[in-house]
């Protein structure tokens, strides 16, 4: 810490003025960035002692070259591929333990999406358990605090998220899970990976990206959750700039991808940090299969959500502006959803939004229709469409 440091009022906080806050900030991944971040991230892993790795992957022939040149470039270890199917389950887990116990494995590399990650994620946990324990855990989607997950997890993303790349929750299909030991030891953000990324991909998962950060920085105040959301914004904006500017060519785009992928996984740290929020929460429930993910319906309340900030919080606006480079964080925010095109569902949930507070606004009408919602978020309830699940709601 320097000798002098500033709070977001603006006080100096100095070593003989100690702060009355006590502040708590984990970053339980280590994070790689840059060119030879993968070099450095199986560096990291030999180093603790990984010396046949399983790396698990997805995707068409084109990407699954890619990464078998990356790999063999970046890695003396002797790694052996596995390729997750569309829509992985209990049995392909299985089927993958099997071959990472018949191969001698001691690590395990997750290269490609959020589903490819979530499920590397559950391989780790299913390889501290027997197949009948992993299946209880399966069917309850409960996994026990006193489970011990040993074996070395690292991540290299690309391609669509969810969001959770670094959290201790998992979704899988239909199944979520929730544990310490879900999370990656390692995650690296390489532009030769991030590149093989769509154009599409990347740009849905930043209104994600920027709820998370807006959501951290309303929600708390302290200096390291501010560096963590300044660094964040800053890969944001460069990745903003150089899309506008860009002639979109193979070098230029993988620099492009690889700073919205940091600020992604920055913005996952921050939201582990935050905790709880109310506003995360309520864009999870406006996703629904079918209808709108989880980021068609974080650009839908962006705009008001930093407009709320303007009107109610006008110090904590031009703090937010100030990490934009005093860039109006309306005008970013817009220029974001712009890009991430959400095919005019995010008015749609606005309308929708509207409506509904509209409606409950009248004491009796919410007197009448309580217990109709109540009925539907019952459980087992016969009113209920099943095919909506939870996870749904988060869908991609």
């Amino acid at each position: 810490m320097p000798e002098c440091c500033s709070t977001r009022e603006g006080k100096p906080m100095t070593h003989s003025s100690p702060s009355k806050q006590t502040v708590v900030f984990v970053a339980p991944s280590a994070l790689f960035v840059g060119e030879l971040a993968a070099d450095a991230l199986i560096a990291e892993l030999i180093h603790r002692g990984v010396e046949k790795p399983c790396c698990i992957i997805r995707g068409d022939a084109g990407k699954k070259r890619a990464v078998q040149r990356l790999l063999k470039t970046a890695s003396p270890a002797r790694i052996t591929m596995v390729q997750a199917s569309n829509s992985p389950a209990q049995d392909q887990l299985e089927s993958f333990a099997e071959e990472f116990t018949t191969h001698g494995c001691d690590g395990i590399i997750a290269i490609g999406n959020s589903e490819v990650q979530a499920f590397a994620r559950l391989l780790r946990i299913r390889m501290s358990l027997s197949p009948e324990e992993f299946a209880t855990i399966w069917q309850s989607g409960v996994i026990p605090d006193s489970v011990e997950a040993a074996t070395p997890l690292a991540c290299l993303p690309f391609g669509n998220s969810d969001g959770t790349e670094i959290q201790t929750q998992v979704w899988l299909g239909e199944k979520r899970f929730d544990h310490h030991d879900l999370l990656p030891d390692l995650v690296g953000i390489d532009p030769r990976l991030t590149g093989l990324s769509t154009q599409k991909e990347i740009a849905a998962n930043t209104c994600t990206t920027m709820l998370n950060f807006i959501t951290a920085f309303k929600d708390t105040d302290h200096m390291i959750m501010d560096s963590w959301i300044a660094c964040g914004f800053g890969f944001l904006q460069n990745a903003l700039q150089n899309w506008l500017l860009s002639t979109q060519d193979n070098t230029s785009w993988r620099n492009i991808s690889s700073d919205m992928i940091a600020a992604q996984c920055l913005s996952s740290v921050c939201a582990y940090n935050r905790g709880a929020s109310s506003i995360a929460r309520f864009v999870e429930t406006l996703a629904v299969d079918g209808f709108a993910n989880r980021h068609q319906s974080a650009a839908a309340l962006l705009p008001v959500l930093v407009v709320t900030i303007q009107r109610n919080s006008p110090q904590t606006y031009i703090r937010l502006q100030e990490f934009l480079d005093h860039e109006d964080p309306k005008r970013f925010v817009e220029d974001w959803i712009a890009i991430a095109n959400p095919q005019g569902l995010d008015h749609i949930i606005q309308a929708l939004c509207i409506d509904t507070y509209r409606l409950f606004e009248s004491v009796n009408v919410l007197r009448d229709i309580k217990p109709l919602l109540a009925l539907l978020a019952a459980d087992g309830t016969e009113s209920a469409d099943p095919s909506f699940t939870e996870s749904q709601r988060r869908s991609l």
